[in-house]
């Protein structure tokens, strides 16, 4: 029999497994710290406050988020929230409308997330990256940027895909959808330099063998997930 011992590293190592990095912009803390109070599982930022630590300068109209994925299915969404008075009160501007399923274990780059937005040059504010896996449980991890017109986009070479691909599902219940193999502009616009499949009506890619879900599963999960993905754009 198994030693209790045995048991929890066991068990700590399949949800070390499960989190995930976020890359770029460089995320305010490293919240797989273990010596540190982070977790990822703390809402809106994994317990890391902020202004605590890095600010990335980001264009104005849109730039890149690069993550390392810790497990093989998740849903991933992208919020922005502005400074005001000196803090980030809620993410309630969403860079990804339509939810991504991303799959793999590797390095997932989207080099364009677009915005449109009315703010001066050198506005503050802070990307919520909030991944979702099939049982429903949400993790977020935050980065501090400066909207600014001086930045640019990752270059082609920085935005590469690493066993991990997303796909925009436009259709939960048809599950159409976007196949993007590697990081894409969500408005049709820059992909990466590499292989990028646009799909429309009917005739969408799906995922491939074992990455997808059924739409009853897509129901469950964003019934569990949905409620604390969007708590804080309240």
């Amino acid at each position: 029999m198994l030693s209790k011992s045995l048991l929890a590293l066991t068990a700590a190592a399949g949800l070390s497994s499960a989190h995930y990095t976020l890359v770029y912009p460089e995320w305010r803390g490293d919240s797989l710290d273990s010596e540190s109070d982070y977790s990822q599982w703390l809402r809106p930022c994994a317990g890391v406050e902020y202004g605590s630590g890095n600010r990335t300068d980001w264009p104005l109209e849109g730039g890149s988020v690069k993550l390392t994925l810790g497990h093989a299915f998740n849903y991933a969404f992208i919020n922005l929230g502005l400074e005001d008075q000196g803090n980030i009160t809620s993410f309630n501007i969403s860079l990804t409308p339509q939810p991504l399923n991303t799959t793999g274990h590797g390095t997932l780059c989207l080099r364009h997330l677009p915005i449109n937005l009315n703010v001066t040059d050198g506005t503050n504010a802070s990307i919520q990256v909030v991944k979702v896996g099939a049982s429903g449980n949400a993790m977020y991890n935050c980065a501090d940027i400066r909207l600014t017109s001086s930045a640019e986009v990752l270059s082609e070479d920085e935005c590469q895909n690493e066993d991990a691909q997303s796909y925009v599902i436009e259709d939960q219940e048809g599950f159409n959808g976007t196949s993007t193999s590697h990081g894409d502009d969500h408005s049709g616009g820059h992909g990466s330099g590499t292989e990028t499949e646009e799909a429309e009506g009917s005739g969408s890619a799906a995922p491939p063998n074992g990455a997808g879900m059924t739409a009853a599963s897509v129901s469950t999960v964003f019934g569990l997930g949905l409620a604390a993905v969007f708590a804080m754009a309240l």
